[in-house]
């Protein structure tokens, strides 16, 4: 659709649109003393190689070859439409000459709190003004999502994206922009992410069922975004803990993703101490209450409680963990087709704590160390149990794979975040005592001796006793 526009913004601004350089209204307006293993606990860490007693030997059967099948693409004309209203970073580029423009003509105004108002700053444009002062106009959309007027944005700009951005409509508007440019500056022009104020349809008295649709569309498009959710955070202006719609992100984000799918942009240590303090899902501020019922209820079925939501997004904060939801997923297709006899290894874990508490995975390159651990983790060691949210099986664990490729896996640091993570998870006090923990002590951790004494020193293993 050409969406008609009004008289300034079909000249000058639209011609910012097009030569640039390049939602719906929910909640969003106006190690030193090593402690003794736990005889219940276990760290795959991959292979160790040390002479150990002889330990349990899983068996395996392996059964015929299956026949391999592809991967299924994802059929982008199968998604919800706003899903497929990503927008490019060229696209982005041109948006924010776009909207420059039209604060230095004046075309960004409305009523706010029975007071005219006209946006005469572009750096104070917040999110909620640039929406109500402009894209909920009837002479500049129409009826349409902004994305659909090729007056002001590209078609060729737009498809399914490959980042969701997370942000708060109180923040700046123009921050938005300028931090996501700023952390995608090396991807590609043609990158896309997901804007929900460009994708979702801002009119729910005109467009009713389209509005409802869009914004039903949320977890479908998160999912869809295979890089994760960006967050942009702007602290002077609001806290996004505080932001129903904000944490519901955050959750089907780590949900679908793994924790690492999860990009905190524009965010102090400060900011970052100030968002784990306020982190509770019950109380936090939407402006329909069905949504914020809504919420809750995901949290819930992903979750089991919001208590635990609030717990796993603190840590989540305070650690910012490894994620190893992939390589679990991919080690398991390797074994497919492969039947696990793990029962020698239960019984070893079950027994009294014998002279070793080390169970060795010895092999060469490639010979499948990895996919004997995955396997033991999905069902031997600590895990969540399927189809009931909150519950775990199996004894306490804390995994780490490594990979040589990817440098993040080789950091000492992260993989003891990760750790702490993890365990943190399972054991109730765990948690208490690493919620005292200095975030900004936490940063500045940058050898994993230093780690290793503030995480899990003597004073983390009197907690837990």
């Amino acid at each position: 659709m050409d969406c008609s526009g009004s008289k300034a913004a079909n000249t000058g601004v639209a011609e910012a649109a097009r030569n640039g350089p390049g939602a719906s209204i929910v909640d969003k307006p106006a190690p030193k003393p090593d402690p003794k293993p736990d005889a219940k606990a276990s760290m795959d860490m991959g292979a160790i190689a040390s002479e150990l007693p002889e330990p349990p030997k899983p068996s395996v059967k392996k059964l015929p070859e299956p026949t391999p099948k592809p991967d299924p693409k994802p059929d982008a004309e199968a998604l919800p439409e706003a899903t497929q209203r990503g927008l490019s970073l060229r696209g982005v580029r041109k948006l924010e000459v776009l909207v420059k423009q039209l604060v230095a003509d004046r075309e960004i105004f409305g009523t706010f709190e029975g007071k005219d108002w006209v946006a005469e700053d572009y750096e104070q444009l917040t999110t909620t003004q640039f929406v109500y002062g402009w894209v909920k106009r009837v002479g500049v959309t129409g009826a349409e999502r902004l994305a659909d007027c090729r007056l002001f944005i590209d078609p060729s700009d737009l498809g399914v994206p490959k980042y969701f951005i997370s942000h708060a409509w109180m923040g700046s508007f123009a921050k938005l922009l300028r931090e996501t440019l700023a952390y995608l500056k090396s991807a590609p022009a043609g990158t896309r992410v997901w804007i929900d104020c460009v994708a979702v349809n801002q009119h729910p008295d005109t467009r009713p069922e389209v509005n409802m649709a869009d914004v039903a569309s949320f977890e479908d498009t998160v999912k869809a975004c295979t890089g994760g959710t960006m967050v942009v955070v702007d602290m002077a202006r609001c806290n996004p803990a505080a932001r129903g719609w904000c944490i519901h992100e955050w959750d089907i984000t780590t949900f679908h993703h793994g924790s690492d799918g999860l990009h905190m942009m524009g965010m102090s240590s400060a900011d970052r101490q100030a968002i784990i303090a306020q982190v509770d899902v019950e109380n936090a501020e939407c402006f329909d209450p069905k949504d914020l019922e809504m919420i809750l209820g995901n949290v819930r079925a992903n979750h089991g409680t919001p208590a635990a939501f609030n717990r796993a997004v603190k840590l989540q904060l305070l650690f910012s963990p490894l994620s190893y939801r992939v390589d679990l997923e991919q080690l398991k297709k390797r074994s497919d087709g492969t039947e696990w006899n793990f029962g020698p290894v239960d019984e070893w874990l079950a027994a009294e704590p014998s002279s070793s508490r080390v169970l060795c995975i010895l092999g060469g390159a490639g010979t499948g160390k990895s996919t004997i651990s995955a396997a033991l983790v999905r069902g031997v060691l600590g895990r969540p149990v399927e189809g009931r949210p909150g519950e775990w099986a199996g004894p306490i664990t804390a995994i780490h794979f490594l990979k040589h490729s990817d440098q993040r896996r080789l950091d000492m640091v992260a993989m003891l975040k990760s750790f702490a993570f993890q365990l943190g998870l399972r054991l109730p006090k765990a948690q208490e005592w690493l919620d005292k923990l200095d975030s900004l002590e936490i940063d500045r951790l940058n050898s994993s001796d230093q780690a290793f004494d503030l995480l899990f020193g003597p004073a983390f293993v009197e907690a837990c006793e």
